[in-house]
């Protein structure tokens, strides 16, 4: 048998792996898609931004009865305006832009691997990875939501970043300022960027990335600042900067979270690193000393409310190979110190972006309502950096020893996502799917035309012609101490307490507050089918009550 075929046999089990994986997660995503209801209680926010745009009303403006905005950029509000204009503004647009962008990102992982390794298995098995974590990430890869779009730009900015080609650097970075108009928080990807091409290619490819980048992304932002009065930066900075923060979130929850399904990529990223770095003697104790120390932190670390980590043992080798990796990097960090040069810029590109990603999702994280949606980022970056130490691994060692080893850590790595990966727990039934036409002949009942308050279910409303809800997750994000609109919240009470709406529809157990229960009461509780309405993902709340105005004593 020859060398070839031999390795050919042994690629066999991943491949089929990484088509199994992908398969599973594609059929869920069309068996989402058409489904007219929320899979996340957010979606219908987002729709409602979308919804607000086509009629050319403001996003920013101060906090209303109707409309209080969500803490992200306009960009993905206005493509699915836009895609609205064309195919119909509902759930279904929004979630084919979202599937989209996760397509295009697991593309840009399978083009960088494939492109700089010449390993092709590597760089499917790296995509499938990415997709495998679909539930890793909450389900989010295909909701009516910014991540997926977002995460897909910046991939392919990161992607085209070392690529040699002329005008690649420009496109970088006018990738990078579309992605920064959809999530503003992947700005960040712009430093290690900007320091590979300064090292690869010098101060004038760096120059154009950061103009090209920072340019667009900049006067857009003074454009809607001007145009909203001053407020966009408002919500998007000072509104969360008042929200706690959670940091053991971050420190040890979020190792502990990608532990769970990315542990193999991680040791396997972090071990190319090292070897391919040939670091001194003083240096390989410095990796020794960090595997220690990350392994005796990480099974000592206890567990995190309301993070899902893994066991102990599992949490320690991750801590390890994350320091091992940031110690890899100390000799070139040396020899940049003495004006000794750098070595290659696309190491320092999977280095810097790789951190970029763990610390933008630790600290999303550990922003109070950071779910798990945020991890999105470092789910891409661990499953590039598996595909490229694969390859890698393969280009530098070679053999069929080295083959078997990447093969069984290929396969090992996606069987365990394969083993954890329930799509059928989060694709609607057909009773779900049933459920709101329920819950919307039960709404026009009671309600007839008047206006209606879901802050749980802001475009249920819709369905019965009517505009928006307001929703409860925009209230809750204006609502802390020393927030700029905090005293904007009393315009709810007032609304509340005039009777604004004709009925309110509430959800789940809690009371919605905001002097709603003060001034409304309970007509009927929701028929069993509508409460199936709940959503897929998220906070799973489902409609309980209908309300309507209190009578005057």
């Amino acid at each position: 048998m020859s060398r070839t075929l031999a390795a050919r046999l042994l690629d066999a089990l991943p491949v089929a792996l990484a088509a199994l994986v992908t398969g599973r997660v594609l059929v869920a995503m069309w068996q989402r898609w058409s489904y007219r209801w929320d899979l996340e209680w957010m979606e219908g926010g987002m729709l409602s931004h979308a919804w607000r745009l086509q009629r050319g009303l403001p996003l920013y403006d101060p906090p209303t009865a109707e409309f209080i905005p969500f803490i992200y950029p306009p960009g993905y509000s206005a493509l699915l305006a836009a895609a609205g204009g064309l195919f119909g503004l509902d759930y279904p647009t929004g979630r084919a832009l979202s599937i989209a962008g996760t397509l295009l990102a697991a593309l840009a992982i399978v083009f960088v691997v494939a492109r700089h390794t010449r390993s092709h298995v590597a760089s499917w098995v790296g995509a499938a990875c990415f997709l495998g974590c679909f539930r890793a990430s909450g389900g989010f890869y295909d909701l009516v939501r910014p991540d997926a779009v977002a995460l897909g730009l910046a991939a392919w900015s990161i992607a085209l970043a070392v690529e040699r080609r002329r005008g690649a650097e420009v496109a970088s970075g006018l990738l990078l300022a579309a992605a920064f108009l959809f999530k503003h928080n992947l700005a960040a990807f712009g430093l290690p960027i900007a320091l590979a091409l300064w090292i690869g290619r010098g101060r004038r490819a760096a120059l154009m990335f950061v103009l090209s980048s920072a340019g667009p992304a900049g006067a857009m932002t003074l454009l809607l600042q001007w145009r909203s009065g001053g407020r966009m930066l408002t919500y998007l900075l000072g509104v969360p900067g008042t929200h706690p923060m959670l940091w053991e979130r971050m420190l040890v929850g979020t190792p502990g979270e990608l532990a769970v399904w990315l542990l193999p990529a991680v040791l396997a990223g972090a071990a190319v690193l090292v070897a391919v770095q040939r670091p001194a003697s003083w240096v390989a104790f410095g990796v020794a000393g960090a595997t220690l120390l990350g392994a005796w932190v990480g099974s000592r670390s206890s567990p995190v409310r309301g993070i899902p980590m893994g066991p102990p043992w599992a949490v320690g080798l991750m801590m390890a190979g994350l320091g091992a990796a940031v110690f890899s990097m100390a000799p070139r960090l040396a020899r940049a110190s003495r004006g000794q040069g750098t070595g290659s810029d696309r190491w320092w590109l999977a280095f810097g972006v790789g951190g970029t990603a763990l610390v933008i999702s630790g600290l999303m994280r550990a922003h109070y309502g950071g779910f798990l949606n945020v991890l999105m980022p470092a789910h891409w970056a661990i499953s590039a950096g598996l595909g490229v130490a694969v390859g890698v691994a393969r280009v530098r060692a070679g053999g069929l020893g080295t083959a078997a080893l990447t093969a069984a850590l290929m396969a090992g790595q996606l069987g365990w996502i394969h083993s954890r990966l329930d799509t059928a727990e989060v694709v609607p039934s057909a009773e779900e799917r049933n459920a709101g036409a329920a819950l919307v002949a039960e709404l026009r009942t009671v309600c007839g035309d008047g206006p209606i308050l879901a802050p749980h279910f802001a475009w249920v409303p819709v369905a019965l012609g009517q505009a928006p809800s307001m929703h409860l997750i925009s209230l809750w994000d204006i609502n802390h101490a020393g927030g700029p609109y905090r005293e904007e919240v009393q315009r709810i009470a007032r609304a509340a307490s005039a009777h604004r709406w004709r009925c309110v529809l509430k959800g789940g157990r809690t009371r919605i507050g905001y002097g709603v229960e003060g001034a409304y009461e309970v007509h009927s509780r929701v028929s069993a089918p509508a409460q199936k309405l709940r959503p897929q993902t998220g906070w799973r709340v489902w409609p309980t009550e209908i309300l309507v105005p209190r009578e005057d004593p």
